[in-house]
């Protein structure tokens, strides 16, 4: 009877310091990878991110980025950042998930040819996968007892396939961990290996398995990877790897890209389009890969879960070169137009009725073209980085927003240069999903969070923790007791007080049996 009085208590706290909230939820970022950094896959390579006991999740765990590079410092290379903790954080926050990265790229080969396997990594010495047993203060050893047997691997391999894609034989793989200097690069390789009887391909890969959040620094970095094929004896080695050193980006995670004419390279992600402060790349629209007889489009869009009755604004940078085609002051009659949309999509992908918002960046808000009295308040051909935000309000029977940016018509202006770029999109709005008013009671408090504490791993997930944090206090007619904090650190104090006393249950329940 003392435990659920204490709960009670710990929901009433939770109830009395926070202020009314308004009806809707707050507005949280709602984009993945709003700063375009993280990228699908390195090209040539295929990378997976993925929580090793939920099938087909998505992470956000890896990034190309120029610290990771091996040797540091040097001016514009790259190399694969990851970051291990992204089980216990962002979306799976308190969920403790373990978490799987996988690089990969396959090549052909050929039968009696040998092939040898290079690559350079550097692994803290707080990662799980630098260690035997993990750290007393790692959120997989709740007992704080440091004998907790790390579950993570981490390793190179080298496997060859035949025609039907099965792998023949025992792959040679290489343990990271054994040798181990922490926190410096070191150089893994393999012995040249022959292609068996059977042989029409060589797969490298690069693989972290069960990768928990330890503690301290956890950094993971990859780079510098080579896959060596010797045809005879008495020759030189050939490197078979694309983008092997990891220098080239690919498209951002979390969006699409439509390239128009087919087969043009209307838009690409690259370091001089960056925006981002310490960021990597940006995305570069390349507006001289059109012609007046083929002018080009480069679209990129995202969409994500919506709520009807939501606010919702859109923002994000862009820069015009003096060439641009998209500038009616300095090309007058030109047909490119620039755009930022924001659409509400219902639960069959299609814009309902006139919701959706369109801002031609070359006009700006007011919509009127910056002549005569009209101030200036679109983008111009002056090498300015400029923000442009547009809102609406989702109408009944949204399902998703999509928001779109794009260079459209573009053409070769004969003015060089003569490139946009797009970076740091944001999207604010409130946190779709559950309501998080799991007693059914008309509010969200710390009733409902002990529900979803509950039910963790079985009928709530991390996703209802953040949803939860989100929507907290909606519906709640509460007075404020003496200094109220801010909603923030509200929740933040509930949380504590409500995980202090699951904690206190844990060591009581240790100590006495």
């Amino acid at each position: 009877m003392r435990k659920k009085s204490s709960l009670a208590a710990a929901a009433l706290l939770l109830t009395a310091v926070v202020p009314p909230q308004a009806d809707s939820a707050r507005a949280v970022e709602l984009l993945i990878n709003g700063n375009l950094e993280s990228s699908v896959s390195p090209p040539g390579f295929t990378l997976t991110q993925t929580i090793s006991e939920i099938p087909g999740s998505t992470v956000s765990a890896v990034e190309q980025i120029s610290f990771a590079n091996n040797p540091p410092a040097t001016p514009g290379e790259l190399g694969l950042f990851i970051k291990p903790a992204s089980g216990n954080q962002g979306t799976y926050a308190a969920q403790n998930q373990k978490l799987d990265i996988t690089l990969t790229q396959t090549v052909s080969a050929t039968p009696g040819r040998t092939y040898q396997l290079k690559g350079d990594a550097q692994l803290a010495d707080g990662y799980s996968g630098s260690v035997e047993f993990l750290d007393a203060l790692s959120p997989s050893d709740p007992l704080g007892t440091g004998t907790v047997l790390s579950p993570t691997e981490t390793f190179f391999e080298l496997a060859f396939l035949n025609a039907a894609n099965a792998v023949i034989g025992a792959p040679t793989s290489l343990d990271l961990r054994v040798g181990l200097t922490p926190n410096a690069f070191q150089t893994y390789m393999t012995t040249e290996i022959t292609a068996p009887a059977g042989a029409t391909q060589a797969r490298l890969t690069a693989a972290i398995v069960d990768a928990v959040e330890n503690f301290g620094f956890q950094d993971v970095y990859f780079d510098n990877f080579s896959l060596l094929e010797r045809r005879l004896p008495t020759l030189a080695q050939t490197e078979r790897l694309t983008n092997g050193r990891l220098n080239n980006v690919g498209p951002p995670n979390g969006y699409e890209i439509t390239e128009l004419p087919a087969g043009e390279d209307t838009l690409s992600f690259i370091g001089f389009a960056n925006h981002t402060p310490g960021g990597e790349q940006g995305m570069w629209l390349r507006a001289f890969s059109g012609t007046p007889a083929a002018p080009a489009d480069g679209i990129i869009s995202q969409t994500v879960p919506g709520v009807a009755g939501g606010n919702y604004t859109f923002s994000g940078w862009s820069f015009w070169e003096p060439g641009y085609s998209g500038d009616v002051d300095t090309f007058p009659g030109t047909t490119t137009d620039t755009l930022m949309v924001l659409e509400f999509l219902d639960g069959g992908g299609l814009p309902i009725g006139a919701s959706t918002k369109t801002l031609d960046l070359d006009l700006g808000p007011d919509g009127l073209p910056d002549a005569g009295e009209n101030p200036d308040d679109g983008q111009a051909n002056d090498s300015t980085w400029r923000q442009f935000t547009l809102s609406g309000l989702a109408p009944a029977g949204t399902a998703n927003v999509r928001i779109t940016a794009s260079g459209i018509d573009m053409i070769d202006s004969g003015t060089n240069p003569q490139s946009a770029f797009f970076d740091d999109f944001s999207l604010d709005g409130p946190a779709a999903g559950p309501d998080s008013d799991f007693d059914d009671d008309g509010d969200v408090d710390g009733n409902d969070f002990l529900l979803i504490q509950r039910g963790l791993g079985t009928t709530t997930t991390g996703a209802d923790i953040t949803a939860w944090k989100a929507n907290f206090g909606m519906g709640a007619a509460v007075g404020a007791v003496g200094a109220v904090p801010e909603p923030a650190t509200a929740v933040g104090a509930a949380l504590c007080a409500l995980l202090g006393l699951g904690l206190g249950r844990r060591r009581s329940a240790a100590t006495h049996g």
